[in-house]
């Protein structure tokens, strides 16, 4: 026999229902926004798992760093908790400063741009201004760090018919980004533009493509160029208040370029040192080393490892040793969470040194590019080599025990660069 609810456990039952039909209907925006928040970020975690998988598949990603102070110093920065939240153009994490919108930065002199309407006859990025004059925008940036063959790499890539030859580094989305200064950066591309227009008038459509060297030059004929964003992030409008950045400069491409193609060349530079003369000898190289690891580890045992990365002041005392550059996977963890995977492509430069050819005809299909017969890619080599040395600068072996102090420093960021790009040879074993 069913049991009889009594009246006073009907009579709760109802208004507890009631009370919380109320409050749906009260905080109904605010569910909502928490509903969506929730699934966007359940969204952007399988995009950014997605993203990993287009790796080689060789290692798992985001294993983490296993010595307990650099763990430590992970998990002191404002990304960690987000680091599988793909973000695209948008900050990579809550503001700084309470007065500061949480959304797309749109204030200040340095704030994002739309892209253009890109006519889809065209495979790089043009479009008419309102007096049917053709702009067009580069449709791959070339990132690579010191001393990784950037110079000669690039100028492999311009010899292909269907690229456009340009100045390798005009240093506008770097140095000099400005909303109002984008047609005069255009003007870099107007032989582009002329190549497209012709192709337009011709064939209906141009595969025509042009590039750039995304990087700031030190002035000594070397190019700065993956870890560019640790002197000018805090110019970026989102950044007030921040001890690391929230927007960098990618997040400044990816809005106006949203299918900007990026590559970026990496180098192990194993028992090699590159010194200025005056401080030539491997025993004062030693010594600038044991400094600069002891500056660089002194702020991680206090700061966050991000922090540590884009630190303007650190870069200053470490000076040329570029200390800071070899950070791989501090930088790459940002880039992961602002461009989607598959439009990024990564090479060695001992790979690139051992075998042009392939490294190239690698590049070309990553940019596809249609490909070249082996007699003509060998021609382009035939050329003599391009490489940028820098004045003053002396190369030469450095000590064992230099060698052996750098190893055992960087080897926690080597394996985690190969976990995040799900390829071991980044973790430079064969080295």
């Amino acid at each position: 026999m069913a049991k009889v609810r009594s009246p006073r456990m009907l009579l709760t039952v109802i208004v507890f229902s009631i009370l919380i039909a109320i409050v749906m209907y009260r905080y109904q925006t605010q569910i909502g926004a928490l509903v969506g928040t929730y699934m966007t970020r359940m969204e952007n975690i399988r995009n950014i798992q997605t993203s990993a998988n287009q790796g080689s598949g060789e290692v798992e990603r985001w294993s983490g760093y296993e010595i307990d102070w650099l763990k430590a110093a992970y998990w002191r920065s404002a990304t960690a908790p987000l680091r599988d939240e793909f973000v695209g153009r948008r900050p990579l994490f809550p503001p700084c400063n309470a007065n500061i919108p949480p959304g797309i930065p749109t204030w200040g002199q340095k704030r994002y741009i739309e892209p253009f309407h890109y006519i889809k006859e065209s495979k790089s990025p043009c479009w008419y201004d309102d007096e049917k004059r053709l702009h067009c925008l580069p449709y791959f940036f070339l990132a690579g760090v010191s001393k990784c063959g950037t110079t000669d790499l690039f100028s492999q890539i311009v010899k292909h018919p269907d690229v456009t030859p340009t100045r390798k580094e005009p240093h506008w989305f770097t140095r000099r980004y400005k909303p109002e200064g984008l047609i005069s950066f255009t003007r870099i591309y107007d032989r582009l533009a002329s190549v497209v227009e012709s192709d337009l008038r011709t064939f209906g459509k141009s595969k025509q493509i042009a590039g750039i060297v995304l990087g700031i030059s030190d002035g000594d004929g070397t190019t700065d160029t993956f870890l560019n964003h640790k002197l000018l992030w805090g110019t970026l409008s989102g950044n007030e208040g921040c001890s690391e950045p929230r927007v960098i400069h990618t997040s400044h491409i990816v809005s106006v370029l949203p299918k900007a193609k990026l590559y970026s060349q990496f180098l192990f530079d194993a028992g090699w040192m590159h010194v200025p003369h005056w401080k030539s000898t491997p025993e004062k190289f030693h010594g600038f080393v044991v400094r600069s690891i002891g500056l660089l580890k002194d702020c991680i045992q206090r700061w966050s490892l991000r922090h540590c990365a884009y630190n303007k002041t650190l870069k200053r005392e470490t000076n040329w040793l570029r200390v800071q550059e070899n950070l791989y996977p501090l930088v790459l963890e940002d880039w992961l969470r602002i461009v989607p995977r598959r439009q990024i492509f990564f090479s060695r430069f001992e790979d690139y040194a051992k075998n042009r050819t392939k490294v190239l005809g690698d590049v070309f299909k990553f940019l596809e590019l249609d490909p070249v017969d082996s007699a003509t890619m060998q021609a382009f080599f035939n050329v003599s080599h391009v490489a940028a040395k820098g004045k003053n600068y002396l190369f030469g072996p450095m000590l064992k025990k230099t060698r052996a102090l750098l190893q055992d420093f960087y080897q926690p960021f080597m394996l985690r660069l190969a976990d995040m790009i799900g390829d071991k040879r980044f973790s430079w074993s064969d080295m």
